[in-house]
């Protein structure tokens, strides 16, 4: 059986701050995938939470939003991330909205999303 690495271990040696091929960090992924005990353990060992990815230019706050993990995106935004990042492409109110995560939308609102920006495309 495979033996993972102690989160809290790795997070001393800088990992939070590394990246795959298409600058997702370990931020991005757990953000996707709703873990927010991970997320908590990454920002309180300084990711970098504003960090886009080179291939959709999104950052960890769009992949809560787009899967609607409302703990992560209160955690992320608790935590100062900027609700409007990507407003030159699409923000995380446009990635909550396509995917009907309401309570991602109201959380984005309540924290001063602007809702009237255009969506651009590339």
């Amino acid at each position: 059986m495979t033996q993972w690495p102690d989160p809290s271990q790795s997070c001393r040696f800088g990992i939070p701050t590394c990246s795959d091929r298409s600058w997702k960090s370990a931020l991005h992924l757990a953000a996707y995938a709703g873990h927010c005990d991970c997320v908590w353990l990454l920002l309180q060992n300084g990711a970098k939470m504003d960090v886009q990815d080179l291939l959709m230019c999104v950052t960890p706050l769009h992949c809560a939003a787009s899967m609607g993990h409302i703990g992560c995106l209160k955690l992320l935004i608790k935590h100062g991330a900027h609700v409007n990042s990507g407003i030159e492409k699409k923000s995380p109110l446009h990635y909550a909205v396509q995917n009907l995560a309401v309570d991602c939308v109201k959380e984005l609102l309540e924290n001063n999303a602007i809702p009237n920006t255009p969506q651009v495309s590339r």
